[in-house]
């Protein structure tokens, strides 16, 4: 299955999943209809699909953390947590020569990494979110001088 742009229009023909995801990154529980999105603790959401593992949601706007987990238990916050989320943001920073300017400025880089799972529907939530982390990041992270280049969020998927 092809997981780029190409699905969007199986996207745009989900409108009540499209809420719900966009409902978790709000942080907004939804108690009524096929997708419920429940706060756990401080820490985890979930999302709550019939016939599915449980999504859970972890998020610090502020920092850009962004972590989902397809799993029956909610996960631990750990150092090895990553290795088991189905998406994360890994954020990098490297120097990037200015030719306008002719030195070299700082870029701030936010992969968003995307498991691939082999069933298509968890494949295409974890689209659904990787899409709209990137435009979360791109509307909430700003230039923060002028020595630094305008950030860049893309789209990674990891086997």
């Amino acid at each position: 299955m092809d997981t780029g742009t190409n699905n969007s229009y199986f996207v745009n023909d989900l409108p009540f999943l499209q809420n719900a995801i966009a409902q978790l990154l709000n942080q907004q529980e939804k108690s009524w209809g096929y997708f419920k999105v429940k706060k756990e603790n401080d820490e985890f959401y979930r999302l709550s699909i019939p016939y599915y593992p449980t999504l859970w949601w972890y998020q610090k706007d502020k920092t850009c953390v962004y972590e989902a987990y397809w799993q029956e238990r909610m996960p631990i916050l750990d150092r090895t947590r990553t290795a088991k989320a189905a998406i994360f943001v890994r954020k990098k920073t490297k120097k990037v020569y200015s030719p306008k300017e002719g030195r070299e400025k700082k870029q701030r880089i936010f992969d968003i990494v995307r498991r691939y799972y082999s069933n298509k529907e968890i494949q295409l939530i974890n689209t659904m979110l990787a899409d709209f982390i990137k435009q979360r990041i791109e509307q909430n992270v700003i230039q923060v001088s002028h020595e630094e280049m305008l950030p860049l969020a893309i789209i990674t998927e990891e086997v």
